[in-house]
C-alpha cells in the first residue's frame, strides 16, 4: 500500500487558530517551502491568490479522515483546490490553494491579514463549519451574509457578562441563506433564584443596520422612504409599503457612521452636515439578532429634495418623501406610526431637537 502524499496548507490555512477552529481539533503542522511561487492579493478580496516568486512557506498536516473532510470543505468554500505539488526539498504533497493564479499584484502577508481580518475569519468559520455537508460552492455564495453576521457578533453591547450563566444543551442550525435561523435547547437562571431549565427558543440571525433620520432644521422638516416590504405583505396587513428612515445593513469593514453616510447617498441622493447618534437597540430582541445603529442626520432638504432612488441590483425600489417635523411627531405621539424605528427616533428628535438647534445656532462645528 502506498502511503497518501501528506497536505500542505499556505496562506491563511496556515493560521493555527483557524485551522484549528475549522478542523475541530488540535493538529500538529510543520514549516515547509513551495518554491517558485508568490502570494499576492487577489483583486476585491481579502482572501489571496498565487503567482510567480521566490517561494512561500507552507504548513504540512497529516490529519485524520474527518479533519481532513472539514479542512477540505472549508478551504473549497474559500476557493482553495486540492492539488498535486512538491516542495523544495523535492518531496511530493497534496497542496491546498487558490486557483486563479494572479501575476503584478501586491504581495500579501499573513501576519497583516491576521491583524486586519482574523477575528472576523474566526467568527465567520463558526457559521461555515456548520453547513459542512453541503455543497461548498452553495456556501460561498453567502458568505456575504456570513461575514455581515461575523461582523456584528465582534460589535457586542458591552454591561455585565451574565454569558457563562447560560448553559447552552444543545445548538442547530435550522436555515442558512442570505439570513439564517438557529434553534437553542437551554437553561438560565431565573429571576426568582432558582434555575429556569429546558427553554426552547429559535432565533433570527440577522445584520447590524444604521438607521437614519435626515432632518432639516431650518425648514422643520423631515426626509423619509416608502417602499415595499414583506413581512407586513406575510402579515396580511392591507398596505405592505412601508414609511420608515433612511436604512441600511452595515457592510464588512464598515463603521455605523460609514453605512449612514453610504445609505443617504443611495436611498436619498443627499449628504448631511452632521451625523448625531440617537442610541442603538434590538427592535426585536425576543426573537432576532438584529442591532439597530439610529442616527440624525442634520442636512439641508429644500423643495425638490426625494423621489424614485435605491440600489437596482440589490431590488431597491425606493421613493423619498418630504414631511414637516411637526407632523412626524405628532403621528408618532398619536400611535398613527407603525414603522417602530421611525416612531422611537420621531420621539427622540421631539425631545431632543430644542438642543440640537440651540447648539447649531450658537456656532458649534459639524462632525
Amino acid at each position: 500500500m502506498i502511503d497518501e502524499p501528506p497536505i500542505a496548507l499556505c496562506c491563511m490555512l496556515r493560521w493555527a487558530p483557524l485551522r484549528e477552529k475549522v478542523a475541530g481539533r488540535f493538529i500538529r503542522a510543520y514549516p515547509a517551502t513551495l518554491p517558485f511561487h508568490d502570494t499576492m492579493k487577489a483583486p476585491n478580496q481579502t482572501v489571496p491568490a498565487l503567482g510567480p516568486g521566490d517561494g512561500i512557506a507552507v504548513d504540512i498536516i497529516q490529519p485524520d479522515a474527518e479533519s481532513l473532510a472539514r479542512i477540505d470543505f472549508y478551504a473549497r468554500v474559500q476557493g482553495y483546490e486540492p492539488g498535486p505539488a512538491y516542495l523544495a526539498d523535492g518531496v511530493e504533497v497534496v497542496l491546498y490553494a487558490p486557483v486563479d493564479p494572479v501575476v503584478n499584484r501586491p504581495s500579501w502577508s499573513l501576519d497583516t491579514w491576521r491583524k486586519r481580518h482574523g477575528d472576523l475569519a474566526l467568527v465567520a468559520a463558526f457559521e461555515i463549519m456548520d453547513y459542512a455537508g453541503e455543497p461548498p460552492e452553495a456556501v460561498a455564495a453567502r458568505m456575504p451574509g456570513i461575514e455581515r453576521r461575523a461582523q456584528a457578533r465582534l460589535r457586542p453591547l458591552g454591561g455585565d457578562d451574565r454569558r457563562d450563566t447560560v448553559k447552552v444543551a444543545r445548538r442547530e442550525r435550522r436555515f442558512g441563506g442570505f439570513y439564517s435561523l438557529e434553534a437553542y435547547e437551554l437553561s438560565h437562571p431565573g429571576t426568582g433564584g432558582g434555575p429556569v431549565r429546558d427553554i426552547r427558543r429559535e432565533v433570527f440571525l440577522g445584520f447590524d443596520a444604521s438607521i437614519i433620520l435626515p432632518w432639516d432644521p431650518a425648514r422643520a422638516r423631515v426626509l423619509l422612504v416608502e417602499q415595499f416590504r414583506i413581512a407586513p405583505f406575510a402579515r396580511g396587513d392591507a398596505d405592505p409599503w412601508s414609511l420608515e428612515p433612511v436604512a441600511g445593513h452595515i457592510d464588512v469593514g464598515e463603521s455605523a457612521e460609514d453605512a449612514a453616510r453610504r445609505e443617504m447617498r443611495e436611498e436619498a441622493g443627499i449628504t448631511p452636515r452632521e451625523l448625531v447618534r440617537a442610541g442603538r437597540a434590538y427592535p426585536s430582541p425576543g426573537s432576532s439578532t438584529e442591532l439597530h445603529h439610529h442616527f440624525v442626520a442634520i442636512c439641508d432638504l429644500p423643495d425638490g429634495t426625494g423621489g424614485p432612488s435605491g440600489v437596482e441590483a440589490e431590488g431597491e425600489d425606493v421613493l423619498a418623501h418630504l414631511v414637516s417635523e411637526e407632523r412626524l411627531i405628532d403621528d408618532a405621539r398619536a400611535g398613527r406610526i407603525t414603522n417602530a424605528p421611525l416612531a422611537l427616533m420621531a420621539l427622540w428628535l421631539a425631545a431632543e431637537a430644542g438642543g440640537l438647534r440651540a447648539r447649531l445656532a450658537g456656532g458649534e462645528g459639524a462632525s
